[in-house]
């Protein structure tokens, strides 16, 4: 397991890939009059925005025509079919490796992917009596208000 400071020291990496990955360039919010927010100047919600990290494909081009087509799920680039029908195929999971492309902007060769599952795995432990105070102490009939509950205390 990794110490404290060498777990901080890998969070600090990470964090700063993800951050200089996903800048949006000012520009071009006005570019594609894009609203920062949920509302535009007239109170109109925003229907849409700018990411780096997901694209949905839900028109083709034909003869310069837009034609509605079964949508499609992109992040950073991989259609998500394509993605999860490797994992199948090779009888695995993928949890830990698209979260890393969601973060990180590519897939993860092994090493990297090694190193990334070790800091997901130091960050897992609950505060010590977290069970006994938070879950045990105070129990519900919904498990998914408890759930929700417990996630916002940590």
């Amino acid at each position: 397991m990794a110490k404290k400071h060498d777990l901080e020291l890998i969070v600090h990496h990470y964090a700063d890939l993800c951050n200089d990955l996903c800048k949006i360039d000012p520009a071009l919010y006005e570019r594609y009059e894009v609203k920062r927010g949920l509302r535009d100047k007239s109170g109109q919600g925003v229907l849409a925005g700018l990411t780096k990290i997901s694209h949905i494909q839900s028109f083709d081009e034909e003869d310069g025509k837009r034609i509605p087509c079964d949508g499609k799920l992109y992040y950073r680039g991989y259609e998500i079919n394509e993605l999860t029908q490797g994992f199948l195929r090779e009888n695995r999971y993928g949890f830990e490796e698209v979260a890393y492309l969601l973060l990180l902007g590519s897939l993860p060769k092994q090493a990297e992917l090694e190193q990334f599952k070790e800091a997901l795995a130091a960050c897992r432990s609950l505060p010590t009596n977290f069970v006994r105070d938070v879950v045990m102490k105070a129990p519900s009939h919904d498990i998914m208000n408890s759930l929700s509950k417990s996630v916002l205390t940590l």
